[in-house]
């Protein structure tokens, strides 16, 4: 069962904004990346079917793989990726790769 979080929304869009950016780079891998993250669940086009914990602890685990994957340009590339979600969701909390 999902965590229930307030504004479940937006890190859902986070989470997806990070996934779909990496699936540009690397189409299905970057999603076969993540099937390891206890608590996510995605389809092949990087849509969120399940989040069921901490969003924020999730949204780091993501950046990590990828960063893993790709370097630290990975991690830039994300913050860039994010910017229109915070702009819909100012004061959502991020992990610090994000920050």
């Amino acid at each position: 069962m999902p965590t229930p979080v307030v504004n479940q929304q937006g890190y859902v869009a986070l989470i997806e904004a990070v996934v779909r950016d990496k699936m540009r780079s690397f189409g299905p891998l970057a999603v076969r990346k993540l099937h390891g993250i206890v608590g996510l669940r995605l389809d092949d086009g990087g849509t969120i079917l399940e989040l069921g914990r901490d969003p924020v602890e999730v949204l780091h685990e993501v950046v990590v793989c990828f960063e893993k994957l790709a370097g630290k340009a990975s991690v830039v590339f994300a913050k860039k990726a994010i910017q229109p979600v915070l702009a819909k969701y100012p004061g959502l909390t991020l992990p610090v790769e994000l920050r």
